[in-house]
C-alpha cells in the first residue's frame, strides 16, 4: 500500500511542477510557510523549479523503468505506467 502511495505521490509532484513551470506567474505568487516572502522571487528560482521538474522526471522514469524494463520513455508513456501501477 505504501509503495502506491508514493508512487501517487511523485505523479502528483511531477504535475504540480509542470503547471508551475508552464504558467511561471502561477509559481511567483507562492509564498514561503511564515507569508514573509514569495519562495519565487528571483529569476535563479525559476531556473531552480525548472531543475527540480527534471529531477522529478527523471525519478518517475526510474520508478517506470522499475516497474516495467520494457516500457518506451516518452512522457506520456511514464505518465501511463505510473497511473497503472496506483491500481490498489
Amino acid at each position: 500500500m505504501l509503495r502506491y502511495s508514493l508512487i501517487s505521490l511523485v505523479v502528483e509532484v511531477q504535475k504540480h511542477l509542470q503547471f508551475l513551470v508552464e504558467n511561471p506567474s502561477v509559481a511567483k505568487t507562492l509564498d514561503v510557510p511564515d507569508l514573509s516572502r514569495k519562495i519565487i522571487d528571483t529569476p535563479e528560482k525559476q531556473q531552480s523549479l525548472q531543475k527540480l521538474k527534471s529531477e522529478i522526471d527523471e525519478l518517475a522514469i526510474d520508478i517506470a523503468r522499475e516497474i516495467s524494463p520494457l516500457f518506451v520513455s516518452s512522457q506520456e508513456a511514464v505518465q501511463r505506467r505510473l497511473m497503472e501501477a496506483q491500481v490498489f
